[in-house]
């Protein structure tokens, strides 16, 4: 997965009440295929984690649980939960050429928002995460093993954040510089500490 090309996002605050993100990527496998891996707990294991499933209600270790809403002709809809904040996730897969596409919209209520978070990162404080799981699948359709090289890993997440601070400010949504935005989210994902020198952009 090109960082710079593949993911497209949008950032989405029509509703005053309501924080919207949309990300889309296409993948090399037909529609049929990549819903499997976005829902069967075989597939999950191998590339985003363990997921248990009683029911409508599911369970991923160590990171979060909720209510599958709805899961039909190849779309789902469910609840994120984590920390008492809950959010919506909303994934659809579309054929796509010999592909297919995934599109994605997550949202969350705007009084669920860390406004400390927000200012300094914007909706890369954790819209990074969605990215950083397509890429995850990406490389589990490619055969790939293994966490990637940090230097691949440090590349990603910088694209990622410039793309993500960028679509906040298209949508104004942050109250200072995409640049340094982003910067703070590359710092925040690499675990570097304000001490560190600035990374070359």
């Amino acid at each position: 997965m090109n960082p710079t090309t593949s993911i497209i996002r949008q950032v989405n605050r029509d509703n005053p009440e309501v924080v919207a993100h949309h990300v889309s990527a296409r993948f090399p496998v037909p529609a049929e295929v990549l819903f499997t891996y976005l829902t069967e707990e075989k597939h999950l294991e191998q590339w985003f984690g363990k997921v248990t499933r009683d029911e409508f209600v599911y369970e991923i270790e160590g990171t979060a649980s909720g209510r599958i809403e709805s899961c039909a002709d190849n779309s789902f809809l469910i609840t994120w939960e984590k920390d008492g904040d809950v959010s919506f996730l909303n994934v659809e897969v579309t054929p796509d050429g010999a592909g297919s596409l995934l599109a994605a919209g997550y949202s969350t209520r705007t009084e669920d928002l860390r406004e400390d978070f927000t200012n300094r990162y914007g909706s890369g404080a954790t819209a990074v995460g969605w990215d950083l799981t397509l890429w995850a699948l990406d490389r589990y359709i490619a055969g790939v093993t293994g966490e990637p090289p940090r230097d691949a890993y440090a590349e990603f997440v910088a694209h990622s954040a410039r793309g993500w601070a960028n679509a906040d400010a298209a949508a104004g949504t942050i109250p200072g510089d995409p640049e340094t935005i982003a910067d703070n989210t590359y710092r925040f994902y690499l675990g570097l500490d304000d001490g560190y020198e600035k990374r070359e952009k």
